[in-house]
């Protein structure tokens, strides 16, 4: 886990790859996410959209299911790592 810390610190994908590694938040659904989505004060990640292709275009468009939208709660060391951002 340590080399994919490093490897992925500093870089386009970091974000994803902690929404993955803390909340198994899948891809298509990190890039969905809006800052608005993300509150920071109760700790809660809002999973309501995701990034799709579609006839060669990138698209946010809803989840495939009812049960795909959900709330997911932060650790501590997501919720830090967020606050740094902001």
């Amino acid at each position: 886990m340590q080399q994919l810390d490093n490897y992925f610190q500093g870089t386009n994908a970091e974000t994803a790859y902690m929404l993955g590694k803390y909340c198994g938040v899948r891809i298509n659904e990190c890039y969905g996410l809006k800052w608005d989505k993300i509150d920071l004060e109760n700790g809660i990640i809002t999973i309501h959209r995701q990034m799709q292709y579609q006839e060669g275009l990138i698209k946010l468009v809803s989840l495939k299911t009812r049960n795909a939208k959900r709330k997911i709660y932060m650790c501590s060391k997501l919720k830090k790592y967020f606050e740094n951002l902001v």
